[in-house]
Formats: structure tokens, C-alpha cells, sequence
């Protein structure tokens, strides 16, 4: 694999790689200064602090290393503790109000798995409805004052995993698992559901890059909480039931490798598609090391629409993202859900879609070089993703 030595030495330091003890005593102030940066950029510093923390009993670590990232954890810390507070609100007012619920991705992790507030950042809650109960749930946490633009935590709701994914939710419901979240009565994804989702929306909806180092530490932090509870027979059959079994294959390929995750190399093995290839494994970790931070924050249906040859094709798949259904329209503008005429919020849609996306068309027109590079490089992605999962195509119907 293609890791930089600061790479390496940050997976190292975060997943107690025995070969890092040893370069850790050789380590210069300037390498001390680059892993903490680097850390800070992969959303990291709660986890290299208390890592360092760790190591600091084996081998002679500079105090004011450790003590320039305590300001990182007692920040997230403290933060976490304020959207506990509120979460905690939001979610009593569904149990008063019967509707049921499960709570996905970062709030669950946090407070089941990590069991460390300070440990892992958490920037909104995931909370998945059943598709009739949508609206029952919407305005129930709208009367608590959330789902608002001053609410004081960021909630999405959801009535699906991955929408461009067709997945059996009665299924998902029927297999999920009651929990106690901050005193309320929740529930949760089993774990085979839970690892199969944190690796689907990994390599599918982030495409191996938004903050992809937390989301190895997430899956490989679940499976050691779970352990024997998984069932990885059951793993396989998800993913195959999703048609996501290539993705999920990939994730867990690379966090094996990079973290050392207790993957069960049967499992692995039986999951390994045919048609992998050693490229995906290296576009993988491109993906999730050497991200370009001035590049344009598009959507990859952008790509998707930009890559059609077809004019017709083209305007049809703009439509579909234009035009989504009333629930995926309530989801984004939550206040719409109460509207009779969604004609305004659609055009707000509309709207954003063109002024993000305005700036990008004109610098392809004019034949920007760095632009031109970036399509380029997207339609690579664009092949990647077609192998990751079939839903590709799909679009907000």
C-alpha cells in the first residue's frame, strides 16, 4: 500500500502497532508537529490523545505532545456533552409520543461503544423512522424545537439506510435490537446490520473520504464491543441482500489491514468478490489519505449526470434529483412536512443545486485545467463506484 511514513505512523500510534514503539523514541520535534496535524485533519486528536496517553507507559513520549492535544479532547468532550443534553430531550419527546425509532451512526457509537465522551466527535444524529411513522416522528421533534435552523443539535431523519439502495427495512426493523440511550428507550441495529451499514455508507456515500480514518476506528471499535455476539454469516447475507457484498468486502479488507480489526479472515475470504482487483484497494486508499482540501464539495450524482453521454439521459437524471419525492423533499426541509403546496421548497432545492453546482459548470466551459483534472479524476471514481455497488444509478425518485 502506498502510506507516507507519517501515515504509517499515525495508524500505528492509534491502533498500538508494535513496530510504532520503536519509532516513536526516534520521533523529532517536526514528526511530532506533522501526526498531530495530521490527526486534527482525519477528525483524530481525541483518539491519538488518549492512544499517547496509553503508549506514555511504555516508552518516553514529550509531555507537551500529549498536552497540546488535551485541548482537543476536552473541546470534543464538552461539545458531546451539550448534544447529549439535547439529544437526550429529542429523544423523550418520540418515546412520549410512541413513535418508534433507531439510532444510527455517531450518537449510538458514542454512547454504547466508545463509552469515552471526549473520544469521538459527533456533528449531528442520525435517527431512522419507519416510512408510515415519518411524519408522526417529524412533527414530534418539531414540537420539541428541533429540526429547526436554531435548534441547538443537528438531527437528520431518515425512513432508509442508503437511498440509492434497495434494502429490506422490515427486515432491518424486525432484527433490531432494544437499547437504553441517555435513560430513553431506543433501538439499534443488530450488529450485523450495524457493521454492513458503517460500511456501505463508507464506501458508498462517501466514497472512502470524508473522515474515513473515524469511520475504520467506528467498525473496528464495534466489532471488538460486539465480538462473539457477531453472527458473520449473517454479515455476508446482508450484504449480498443489499447488493453492497463488493463494498463491504473493501471496508472490511482495509480495515483489517490498517487497523487490525478482528475480521475473521473465513469471513473475508467468502466475501471476496470475483472480480476484485488490487486497483480498487489502491484507489481506496487515495481516497482516504491524499484528499485535495480545495476541491469543490459535490455530490457524486453531479459526477454521475456529468458522465452520461446521453442529453436526454442527462436532463432525465437532473429531473429525478430536482424533483424527489414528498418525504425525501420533508427530510431535507423538514418544515414542509405541515404544506400542502411544496412548490417553494422546491424551488429553494433547485436553487441551491444551481448555485453550487453554477461555478463548476463554467469553470468546465472555460477548460480550466485544474477543473478538467478534477473531471477526470471523478470519472475514475465514477468506475470505482459502478464496481462498489449497482445502485449507481439510482437518483431521488
Amino acid at each position: 500500500m502506498n502510506l507516507t511514513k507519517k501515515d504509517q505512523l499515525l495508524l500505528g500510534c492509534l491502533f498500538n502497532n508494535q513496530n510504532c514503539i520503536s519509532r516513536l523514541r526516534n520521533v523529532e520535534t517536526s514528526e511530532w508537529n506533522s501526526l498531530i496535524q495530521l490527526s486534527q485533519k482525519h477528525l483524530l486528536g481525541s483518539f491519538l490523545y488518549q492512544r499517547l496517553k496509553e503508549l506514555k507507559e511504555k516508552i518516553d513520549i514529550p509531555s507537551d505532545i500529549i498536552e497540546r492535544l488535551h485541548p482537543t479532547y476536552m473541546h470534543c468532550a464538552a461539545r458531546n456533552i451539550k448534544l447529549f443534553h439535547e439529544l437526550q430531550k429529542a429523544l423523550q419527546s418520540l418515546e412520549n409520543s410512541g413513535v418508534p425509532f433507531i439510532l444510527l451512526k455517531g450518537a449510538y457509537l458514542n454512547e454504547i461503544v466508545y463509552k469515552d465522551i471526549g473520544l469521538r466527535g459527533m456533528e449531528d444524529a442520525d435517527i431512522l423512522f419507519k416510512k408510515e411513522d415519518l411524519r408522526r416522528g417529524q412533527t414530534s421533534l418539531l414540537k420539541a424545537g428541533y429540526l429547526t435552523d436554531n435548534d441547538q443539535l443537528s438531527i437528520d431523519v431518515h425512513w432508509y439506510l442508503e437511498q440509492y439502495i434497495d434494502i429490506d427495512m422490515k427486515k432491518v426493523w424486525d432484527m433490531a435490537k432494544p437499547v437504553l440511550i441517555t435513560g430513553v428507550h431506543a433501538l439499534a441495529l443488530s450488529p450485523e446490520h450495524l457493521i454492513v451499514h458503517l460500511c456501505m455508507h463508507l464506501s458508498f456515500h462517501h466514497q472512502f473520504q470524508f473522515a474515513a480514518l473515524r469511520s475504520f476506528c467506528d467498525i473496528r471499535e464495534a466489532i471488538d464491543y460486539y465480538h462473539s455476539d457477531i453472527d458473520w454469516d449473517g454479515v455476508i447475507s446482508a450484504s449480498e441482500e443489499w447488493g453492497v457484498s463488493n463494498g463491504v468486502y473493501l471496508t472490511l479488507l482495509l480495515v483489517k489491514e490498517l487497523t487490525g480489526a478482528k475480521v475473521p479472515q473465513g469471513a473475508l475470504e467468502n466475501l471476496k468478490p470475483a472480480s476484485f482487483k488490487s486497483e480498487y484497494k489502491e484507489w481506496a486508499i487515495k481516497q482516504i489519505f491524499h484528499q485535495k482540501e480545495d476541491e469543490p464539495s459535490l455530490s457524486p450524482y453531479f459526477w454521475q449526470i456529468w458522465k452520461e453521454k446521453s442529453v436526454l439521459k442527462k436532463f432525465s437524471l437532473f429531473l429525478k434529483l430536482m424533483i424527489p419525492t414528498q418525504e425525501f423533499l420533508s427530510q431535507k426541509y423538514p418544515s414542509s412536512i405541515n404544506t400542502k403546496i411544496s412548490l417553494h421548497y422546491y424551488m429553494i432545492r433547485m436553487k441551491a443545486h444551481i448555485m453550487r453546482y453554477l461555478s463548476v459548470y463554467w469553470r468546465i466551459m472555460i477548460r480550466e485545467e485544474s477543473t478538467l483534472r478534477l473531471v477526470k479524476e471523478k470519472n475514475h471514481t465514477l468506475t470505482m463506484m459502478e464496481w462498489i455497488s449497482s445502485a449507481d444509478s439510482r437518483l431521488p425518485r
